[in-house]
């Protein structure tokens, strides 16, 4: 597809793990294209080594690591790898069942909940869990909230094994795994924590009239005593989606699967009062929406939920990943087009025939090369101005951006790099499994296959 024919209805967004896949198209530019540049020698960089690595079978034998969270039609062969921090601790769960022939959909998922220590990888707690589990990604007064037991599979797949124990909220603590108290959760698949508060959240099976999905708000005690709300579920909205998840964020409760929409923390009122296709955050400042209208339209909404700018054309509007979000962030129309997030003023454009915007991270704009193949752009994000050039293939994918590096994978997936958000130079390098996934954490960078994690820092 060319530059000119890749305005498309969907809105190019990169939340799920963080990330901002690149794509190449022209030059950069205003009107003809430039010569290719040569960039300057690359420095010599610091290869560097992981600072830990944990292994699956080392903690349960045969076992493989899963993430705490129940995404996808099933419990198997959707089971995502990795692990997340909270505090001192990597959380994830070893699961000796993923991989074994002898599954089948009347089995009920048994796993080992892990706290590994951030800092050198050893085992702090294992605590054994019978049942699907799903555990939010934040403590409260010093607990995990994971909801327990359930279906493992999402309503109305025709996958539900034999029946399983109503859902449950467990609260394991964080310095011994213990169980400190269980409470009902009705059918919840989902929970999140946020200023103090627990949330969850449900839908009704696919092929339902009438769906809905369900959100609540309480306590540790009593998780809707604050409120609940329902939502319908447009069937016109439906992008085929099998499976659902929920982020919490500056007061609002981002809801994403089959359509999505957003709601207020503090009541449960929609912003905007309707669904949408998809939906990207830019934290501390608002976000992104594709409205589910029979014409296209994208729109851009403060976290107040006011309307900041509306796009009632096909257009590809994009933003910063959730990584390394800028002080002053932009949003990019078309490719070439750069806005101002508080204000929706355009800040500055480039003719779109010989120049696309790659990626954003920090307050430097990723731009294509003049040629194929040739070098990548850092432009300055506010003003459109060259920072520098480095050569094409440094940056196959941005994971994000912190302590004034960006942390890339290039199209050599077999390693994970820094490069200076100042310079464009590679930093350090660190070799990893081509199929690894790559997650920030707040002590660095966590490479994740179903057999190792490994917690990289560039420090």
């Amino acid at each position: 597809m060319s530059c000119n024919g890749a305005r498309v209805r969907t809105m190019w967004v990169a939340v799920l793990a963080g990330a901002v896949m690149l794509a190449g198209c022209g030059a950069p530019e205003e009107g003809e294209p430039a010569a290719q540049e040569t960039p300057d020698a690359a420095p010599e960089e610091r290869v560097t080594e992981a600072a830990w690595t944990a292994v699956a079978s080392g903690i349960e034998e045969g076992g493989v690591f899963v993430r705490p969270a129940r995404i996808g039609a099933s419990p198997i062969s959707d089971a995502p790898t990795g692990g997340f921090q909270i505090g001192e601790v990597i959380v994830t769960t070893v699961r000796t069942d993923v991989n074994s022939s002898e599954y089948t959909s009347a089995s009920v998922p048994e796993q080992v909940l892990v706290a590994l220590d951030a800092e050198d990888g050893e085992v702090r707690w294992t605590q054994p869990v019978t049942g699907a589990l799903t555990c939010a990604e934040a403590e409260i007064d010093g607990l995990l909230p994971c909801l327990v037991g359930g279906d493992p599979h999402e309503p109305g797949t025709g996958m539900s094994p034999a029946p399983n124990p109503e859902t449950e909220l467990h609260y394991f603590r964080l310095t011994d795994g213990t169980v400190a108290t269980t409470v009902p959760a009705a059918s919840a698949r989902e929970v999140a924590v946020h200023d103090g508060s627990v949330i969850l959240a449900w839908q009704d099976p696919y092929g339902q009239l009438g769906r809905v999905a369900t959100l609540t708000r309480g306590t540790v005690d009593d998780p809707e005593s604050e409120w609940r709300q329902e939502y319908e579920l447009a069937p016109e909205c439906d992008t085929q989606v099998r499976g659902f998840w929920i982020e919490v964020a500056d007061g609002l409760i981002f809801f994403r699967g089959e359509q999505a929409f957003v709601a207020r923390v503090s009541d449960g009122s929609r912003v905007p009062d309707e669904a949408l296709y998809s939906v990207a955050n830019v934290p501390g400042h608002g976000f992104v929406a594709d409205l589910c209208e029979t014409e296209a339209v994208s729109a851009v909404f403060t976290s107040a939920g006011d309307e900041l700018a509306r796009y009632e054309r096909p257009s590809m509007v994009s933003v910063v990943s959730r990584s390394g979000a800028a002080a002053e962030p932009v949003y990019v129309v078309d490719g070439a087009t750069v806005h101002d997030f508080a204000t929706g003023e355009q800040l500055w454009q480039r003719d779109p025939r010989f120049f696309w915007v790659l990626a954003l991270a920090g307050e430097v704009v990723l731009g294509s090369g003049s040629t194929p193949g040739g070098p990548t752009l850092g432009l300055d994000a506010r003003t459109g101005e060259e920072r520098w050039t480095a050569p094409f293939g440094e940056f196959g994918w941005v994971v994000g951006s912190a302590d004034g590096e960006m942390i890339t994978r290039g199209h050599n997936p077999s390693e994970i790099a820094g490069v200076g958000l100042d310079d464009g130079k590679r930093i350090w390098s660190v070799p990893v499994a081509d199929v690894a996934r790559v997650d920030l954490v707040g002590s660095g960078v966590l490479a994740s296959t179903h057999q190792q994690l490994q917690l990289i820092s560039a420090d």
